[in-house]
């Protein structure tokens, strides 16, 4: 895989001044949240030769893009700390705190974590809180079934139900933000999904609006993963 163009220019748009120059976004570091659609699996070897059940892989978008001159502040320094959460699988769930998260969750990881890692961070969650595994068998693979209809059926009347928990994991994870005085300009870049989850990338970007404009809802994640 390879981040799609689009991807790097809807970065720059939303972390470009009005002279060209870059906001400070990411001077430190930053941190990658989310499912497969961040881990990449897929998307080449594993990264940094981890050995577990996440399937973070090289060729991820946010591998990719930790090296993208796009988010780094002129004058960051030679390379951006990275701390890389995102896990293959993961729901909404998986990212929250305790209780309802669990106690090695992707937001417990973040605010264990380095503050350098902390200026701003991305995140692609809900396709499998709408069962994204149940529509690539039905409609893609047909390993076990076949009823495209139905599974995209399931997945949409699952909707209503994962925009509260999109809300709530974005607040969390701005509110560890806050309490680890992290870089006054934090943002949280919100991806979409997959093509097959239009109506998913549609509700999503009406959560980020309904949210403080911290959140930035952005095209990055239509790529084939």
């Amino acid at each position: 895989m390879r981040v799609l163009p689009a991807a790097v220019a809807a970065l720059a748009l939303v972390s470009a001044g009005v002279d060209g120059q870059a906001l400070p976004f990411f001077y430190h570091g930053w941190t990658a949240f989310g499912d497969s659609f961040a881990a990449g699996i897929g998307t080449g070897g594993r990264y940094n030769n981890e050995n577990n059940d996440c399937w973070r892989r090289e060729g991820s978008y946010p591998n990719q893009l930790r090296s993208s001159s796009v988010l780094a502040l002129p004058g960051a320094g030679p390379g951006l700390n990275f701390n890389f959460v995102a896990c293959s699988g993961s729901q909404t769930v998986n990212v929250r705190l305790p209780p309802e998260g669990n106690a090695d969750s992707q937001l417990v990881q973040f605010r264990d974590a380095a503050a350098n890692t902390k200026d701003s961070a991305t995140i692609s969650i809900g396709g499998n809180d709408v069962g994204f595994g149940s529509i690539l068998d039905n409609c893609v693979f047909h390993v076990f079934h076949r009823d495209c209809a139905g599974a995209m059926a399931t997945a949409r009347g699952l909707i209503a139900e994962v925009r509260p928990k999109l809300e709530a994991t974005y607040q969390q994870l701005l509110n560890l933000a806050d309490q680890a005085g992290s870089w006054p300009k934090f943002k949280l870049f919100v991806t979409g999904e997959c093509a097959v989850h239009r109506d998913i990338d549609t509700m999503q970007k009406n959560v980020t609006s309904s949210l403080e404009s911290r959140v930035v809802p952005s095209s990055a994640a239509h790529s084939p993963v």
